[in-house]
């Protein structure tokens, strides 16, 4: 079997408050290989979109911050590259797409979810 494309392990991303920290991600893990598909659903307010940004390194530091895990494209570790390593934070957007909360395609509530077209991961 060959190496997975995309590899969470362990993700926490943490918001640091006045108030105090939000745990928005604590632990999250899962492996994708190439041209499959990976639908993450859940709770208002379970933490899918802060994963997702998390992985497109698109957190806002202050106050969001990837505390603990890794997260390997290509076994390349994400988690700890930076723009001053010369990582374009958007570069990943390429291989990944995605659709937002408010995304057209799934405002109609009585369409399946299996009725709307999958996109594999893939390089592109």
């Amino acid at each position: 079997m060959s190496e997975p494309l995309l590899e969470v392990e362990n993700l926490q991303t943490h918001f640091f408050t006045d108030d105090g920290v939000v745990r928005a991600v604590d632990g999250v893990s899962y492996e994708l290989g190439e041209r499959e598909t990976l639908a993450v659903v859940g709770e208002s307010g379970s933490g899918k979109s802060v994963t997702a940004l998390s992985i497109l390194r698109l957190v806002a530091d202050p106050p969001g911050r990837i505390v603990a895990g890794r997260i390997l494209f290509k076994g390349r570790d994400l988690a700890t590259l930076s723009q001053a390593a010369g990582l374009d934070p958007t570069w990943l957007g390429r291989f990944v797409p995605s659709c937002g909360n408010t995304c057209d395609a799934f405002s109609n509530g009585s369409d399946a979810v299996a009725s709307h077209s999958s996109i594999p991961l893939h390089e592109r």
